[in-house]
């Protein structure tokens, strides 16, 4: 059976609202069905200014995100970190207001919404945005959210 680990990092303020990170790491099991080697990952708790700072360095992208992902590869070589998962709690605390989502229940999406992206999973495309959907809708039932 395969396993990931992960690292929960918190840059700046820790948000009062955040799960826990035994929460976080059985979303990330959520996915074992769909991996093929052991792996790690990092996921970083940031606030909107870090998030900025990374959507325009990294991106080019003037403005914030929910979530972004920073895969760690090397072709044709399987390492067993494949990357970071960073999170802007303040932008998920407001669109799961927004989107009238309980909070826990939002963050385990954005989370394995990040998951399935370091995976290489798409939504560039409406077959691709179809075949992420499903699979984020899979996932998720698991948890029974």
């Amino acid at each position: 059976m395969y396993k990931i680990t992960s690292n929960i990092i918190i840059l700046g303020k820790k948000p009062i609202n955040l799960p826990s990170n035994k929460k976080f790491r059985y979303w990330i099991n959520g996915i074992l069905p769909i991996i093929i080697y052991n792996m790690h990952i990092n996921i970083v708790i940031v606030s909107r200014s870090i998030i900025y700072f990374l959507n325009k360095n990294y991106r080019n992208l003037n403005s914030i995100t929910n979530v972004l992902v920073f895969p760690f590869f090397i072709k044709q070589v399987m390492l067993p970190v494949i990357g970071d998962i960073v999170i802007c709690w303040q932008v998920v605390e407001y669109e799961s207001i927004k989107l009238n989502k309980k909070l826990e229940v939002y963050y385990s999406y954005i989370l394995i919404h990040g998951l399935l992206h370091l995976l290489n999973y798409k939504h560039d495309s409406k077959k691709n945005r179809t075949i992420m959907m499903n699979l984020e809708k899979s996932i998720l039932n698991n948890f029974k959210y």
